[in-house]
């Protein structure tokens, strides 16, 4: 089956998409505030995704963001966080899982 190796250059790569992606979400609601629940939740889902990943850095703990990146499960606990700051950083590895069946 088709996985994302992890290694802890990808796991700093990953922080720092994800906390510049949080940062431009801060700065934009610094500047106006939103009125929206949805935009409210997407800001607190970016943001507890920030802090996991500075926690898994912290820890060292590769093993978990493999399972994470990897799991078919359906138990992720990338599915409780707004990722899109991390989209980007994965897309560029072009891991198999996301090659054409062609």
């Amino acid at each position: 089956m088709p996985h994302i190796d992890v290694t802890n250059e990808l796991l700093l790569n990953l922080r720092n998409a994800q906390l510049r992606h949080a940062r431009n979400l801060v700065d934009a609601e610094l500047k106006e505030p939103t009125k929206s629940d949805d935009g409210i939740d997407y800001l607190k889902a970016s943001l507890a995704l920030a802090a996991y990943l500075v926690d898994l850095d912290y820890m060292g703990d590769t093993s978990r963001l493999a399972y994470d990146l990897n799991s078919t499960q359906g138990d992720s606990a990338l599915l409780d966080y707004a990722s899109d700051g991390i989209c980007e950083e994965i897309y560029a590895l072009n891991p198999p899982a996301l090659a054409d069946n062609d």
